[in-house]
């Protein structure tokens, strides 16, 4: 059965920078619920707005789930409405979070919210040997190099495989 996660846009797109980073999911046996406003941020040049989840072909692993309540958080310069909806959504299923924008954490953290970035997944699927040592460098080498993470996190990173 299925784990299943809430995912703001950001792991998303870090997904998206991995060469078959949607497949990682998969490995890790992961369903992802995304809110309306994530899909929207996400699939920015797609029409309509689904058609994201056909171009990444991650239709068994990605659904979207319409918010039917008022967001838990009330509205904060600093949390855009993508993550505030899947922090709501996560804390209404009670379900982790996917999420990597820093005070999106901080908020999850305050309401008790597991949460991870696509980053410690790689750290958890490497550990539970779904992805080789290889591998797991790999996916934090093409996020460096797409900008998703700093040199400084890429370095860390790379010495907690060892």
């Amino acid at each position: 059965m299925a784990t299943i996660v809430v995912s703001d846009t950001g792991p998303l797109i870090s997904l998206e920078k991995i060469s078959n980073g949607f497949n990682l999911i998969r490995k890790l046996e992961y369903k992802i619920l995304i809110p309306p406003k994530v899909l929207e941020e996400v699939s920015e040049g797609f029409i309509p707005k689904e058609r994201y989840v056909q171009h990444f072909a991650i239709e068994d692993i990605v659904e979207i789930v319409k918010m039917a309540s008022t967001p838990l958080i009330q509205h904060n310069e600093r949390l855009h409405e993508g993550e505030r909806q899947a922090i709501t959504l996560a804390k209404s299923l009670d379900v982790p979070l996917l999420i990597e924008e820093k005070f999106g954490r901080e908020v999850a953290k305050v309401i008790g919210l597991k949460f991870y970035g696509i980053a410690g997944l790689i750290l958890k699927a490497n550990k539970q040997k779904t992805i080789t040592l290889h591998e797991a460098k790999s996916c934090f080498y093409q996020l460096a190099e797409a900008g998703r993470i700093s040199r400084k996190l890429f370095l860390e990173l790379e010495n907690e495989l060892k």
